[in-house]
C-alpha cells in the first residue's frame, strides 16, 4: 500500500502544472531502483548469500543519480552538481565501507534468520529500493525540477543544506572509524563502544546513515527553494495540498533527528 501511495501521489503531481518536474526520468528511477533489487536478489537467493546486499544498494544510489544526472542534463546546474556529488560521495564510501565489513567478518547478523523464508529475503531486498528511492528522492526531483535546475539561483538555504550534508556526513565517517578501532582491539571483544561519538549516542553512525536525518535535511532543505516558490504560487485547491506535502516533508527529514 506504501509503494502504491507513493505511485499515486507521483502521478497526482505530474499532473499539476505547479510541478514543473520532467517525470519521465523520476519514473524511470523509481521502476529500475526495485528492478535492481530483485535481478540481484535472484542470485543472493540462489548462493544463500547476503555479501552483496549492501554493495548492490551502494550501486544503485550511484547507478541512478548518474542516470538522473545526465536524463535531465543537470550539469547546467551547479546546485544539481553539488547534490548529485554529495550522494555519490556517500554512496562510495559507504558501499565499500559495508563491504569490506562483510568480506572480512563472512556474514551478517542481521540476515541469519532472515535467510531462513525466501520471501522474507525478498521483501528485505525489495525494501532496499524503496529506501534508495525515497531518501535519494529530493535529488531526483531537483535534477527533474525545471525551475531548480535552471531558474533559482544557489542561496543562504542551499548553504545551510549542504553543510548540515557535510557534518551528518562527517559524523558517520567518524564514528564508522572509531567502532572499526575499538572492534580491532581483542581486549574490546563483547562490549559494546562507549567512547568517542559513542558516549553520546548509541548509534551515531546510523543517525547519520540511512536514513539519516542530518543528510536527508541537508538535501530537502537545498531542494527546497524552488519547491516553494511554486508553492506560494499554487492555485486553490492546491494550497491545502501543499501544505500537506511541506509538512510531511519536514516531518520526513527531522522526525528522527532529535530521537
Amino acid at each position: 500500500p506504501f509503494v502504491v501511495g507513493i505511485a499515486a501521489a507521483m502521478s497526482y503531481a505530474a499532473d499539476l502544472d505547479s510541478f514543473p518536474v520532467e517525470w519521465g526520468a523520476v519514473w524511470t528511477v523509481a521502476v529500475v531502483s526495485f528492478v535492481i533489487q530483485w535481478i540481484a536478489f535472484i542470485p543472493a537467493a540462489i548462493y544463500d548469500t547476503e555479501h552483496y546486499f549492501d554493495l548492490t544498494g551502494s550501486l544503485t544510489y550511484i547507478s541512478l543519480t548518474i542516470y538522473s544526472f545526465v536524463a535531465n542534463s543537470a550539469w547546467k546546474s551547479i546546485r544539481s552538481i553539488v547534490l548529485c556529488s554529495m550522494v555519490l560521495v556517500w554512496a562510495m564510501r559507504l558501499g565499500s565501507f559495508l563491504f569490506g565489513r562483510i568480506k572480512k567478518a563472512g556474514s551478517d547478523d542481521r540476515f541469519i534468520d532472515i535467510k531462513k523464508s525466501k520471501v522474507r529475503f525478498f521483501n528485505v531486498w525489495s525494501i532496499q529500493g524503496l529506501w534508495v528511492l525515497l531518501t535519494a528522492l529530493p535529488v531526483f526531483a531537483a535534477n527533474a525540477n525545471v525551475v531548480a535546475r535552471d531558474v533559482v539561483p544557489l542561496g543562504v538555504l542551499d548553504i545551510i543544506g549542504f553543510t548540515t550534508w557535510v557534518i551528518g556526513f562527517g559524523i558517520e565517517v567518524i564514528s564508522d572509524k572509531q567502532k572499526s578501532w575499538f572492534n580491532a582491539d581483542p581486549k574490546n571483544k563483547g562490549h559494546w563502544i562507549d567512547v568517542g561519538l559513542w558516549k553520546f549516542s548509541r548509534h551515531p553512525n546510523c543517525e547519520c546513515r540511512r536514513p539519516s536525518p542530518p543528510r536527508r535535511l541537508g538535501l530537502a532543505v537545498s531542494v527546497s527553494p524552488s519547491w516553494l516558490r511554486r508553492l506560494s504560487n499554487a492555485p486553490r485547491p492546491y494550497p491545502l495540498l501543499s501544505t500537506r506535502i511541506l509538512k510531511t516533508s519536514v516531518r520526513w527529514c527531522c522526525g528522527w533527528a532529535f530521537f
